[in-house]
């Protein structure tokens, strides 16, 4: 990955490396410092909704809409309505479509190459970025990946209950901590709980058979 063009010039261009991305929680911060908080939070907003689609979690995903939104077109919260509505109907269906869609205008300058491997002695596919965004960006979205196998190691998240970006070590680590992950287990639950009392209110109130005017 890089941030020139190879169609102007021949100079060399910068490998954004998995250490620099993955390597500890200090590289990942000064990553992020580097590319800014309006593009972190558009990248945030995708993780948190792929992790409340993955949970069934409406408790984040307006949270997820809102930075998504923030991202994209600025000042968080002017968008709190659309999100608010398209938490209330968050489905699978929707994370179908938004998820993809989303994704892919974070990546819309990135273009597959190829490039001339001096040690294998061959031409090998990379992903060109014209920008170190984009580049960042790219290698949050593929994660790093080991030579043997292709098996995934390591890949960042955000804890959908502190909210603290950290490096995932194993596939299935979606929080922060064990606690973190049992505390916001326990408020997913109450929140389905009170859901599901309103909605049986609200259909206990439609069922009510309407006063005749005397």
């Amino acid at each position: 990955m890089s941030n020139c063009d190879i169609r102007k010039s021949l100079r060399r261009v910068r490998v954004v490396t998995d250490a620099e991305i993955f390597g500890s929680a200090k590289s990942l911060d000064a990553v992020i410092k580097d590319i800014g908080q309006q593009a972190w939070d558009s990248f945030k907003g995708v993780l948190l909704l792929n992790n409340a689609y993955k949970h069934d979690d409406h408790l984040k995903m307006r949270e997820a809409y809102e930075l998504l939104f923030a991202g994209l077109f600025g000042k968080t919260g002017e968008h709190g309505a659309v999100a608010k509505q398209l938490a209330t109907i968050g489905s699978h269906k929707r994370a179908e479509f938004d998820l993809p869609q989303f994704v892919s205008g974070l990546l819309d300058d990135a273009r597959v190459v190829l490039w001339w491997s001096s040690k294998w002695k061959q031409f090998i596919p990379a992903i060109f970025c014209p920008d170190y965004k984009t580049a960042v960006f790219v290698k949050l979205v593929l994660g790093k990946r080991l030579d043997l196998g292709n098996r995934l190691s390591k890949s960042v998240r955000v804890c959908p209950r502190c909210g603290k970006h950290f490096v995932q070590m194993h596939p299935k680590q979606d929080y922060d901590t064990p606690k973190c992950r049992e505390a916001h287990r326990v408020a997913r639950w109450r929140s389905k709980q009170r859901s599901a009392v309103m909605e049986r209110r609200a259909k206990g109130k439609s069922r009510r058979p309407k006063k005749s005017a005397k």
